[in-house]
């Protein structure tokens, strides 16, 4: 597509004046996204409309993106962005994150409550924050560990505290999306695997690397949006997505 139809897809927060692409991907301002679109750009061989460059990790400066003590991971949740959900919210996030420490991999992240009252991005006694967003052009999005701290947020839209809004998806199922991100993981549908058989579907950059084979199913596939994705359930984590859990953290 061209960067004008791009630029068109993404969303800006409000909050944070970033923009947000491909569901839930972050770019820090206008000059982020043109490098995200110039990302996009460069994986399309343009003579033929095909990918030209073959559970995934990010990769930053071509190491593998992932924290260096994944056992000390901490964060807060706003009290006040929440407000009456606060404790629906406190739980949901302790349970999404428990679903991938039930995978065995080596991570521990620590809610840090009595940061609850002063929770934003400026917050440097934790890791990361939790906060409310009211957009309607999103569910939620997170970071991966390579980013600097204020912009290592997740957040929530309220549009997904509605199950009519969700389908067949849970908020638990998205913040185990969205958290897989915190971890390290990219989108499972970016693979050649998945795009060689489907057009429609988002690409983003090739700056990742294989932890496992493909995984239709996987927790960080989106199955809608054209991506061809083959879970039709709440967004859970397969048995493929806790063995590259395993293989970046053991």
């Amino acid at each position: 597509m061209s960067w004008d139809e791009f630029q068109a897809r993404a969303y800006q927060d409000p909050a944070t004046g970033g923009f947000i692409y491909d569901g839930d991907q972050t770019a820090y301002d206008l000059i982020d996204l043109g490098r995200a679109y110039d990302d996009y750009r460069a994986t399309f061989d343009t003579d033929t409309g095909t990918i030209s460059q073959e559970l995934i990790v990010n990769l930053a400066n071509g190491q593998q993106d992932k924290w260096a003590n994944p056992t000390a991971v901490t964060y807060c949740i706003s009290k006040k962005s929440f407000g009456s959900k606060y404790n629906e919210i406190v739980a949901t996030v302790e349970g999404a994150l428990q679903d991938w420490m039930n995978t065995g991999a080596n991570v521990l992240y620590t809610h840090v409550v009595a940061e609850d009252g002063s929770c934003t991005s400026r917050n440097t006694k934790v890791t990361f924050n939790v906060r409310q967003d009211r957009s309607t052009q999103y569910y939620a999005k997170a970071f991966f560990p390579s980013y600097p701290r204020n912009s290592r947020e997740v957040v929530i839209s309220s549009i997904s505290y509605n199950p009519a809004n969700l389908g067949p998806w849970t908020l638990r199922g998205i913040l185990r999306h969205e958290l897989g991100h915190t971890l390290g993981f990219r989108h499972e549908h970016i693979r050649p695997e998945n795009l060689n058989r489907q057009s429609t579907c988002s690409t983003e950059n090739t700056t990742w690397a294989p932890l496992t084979e493909y995984d239709s199913a996987s927790v960080m596939h989106y199955p809608h949006n054209g991506c061809a994705g083959t879970n039709t359930g709440d967004l859970a984590i397969t048995a493929l997505d806790a063995q590259g859990a395993n293989v970046l953290y053991p």
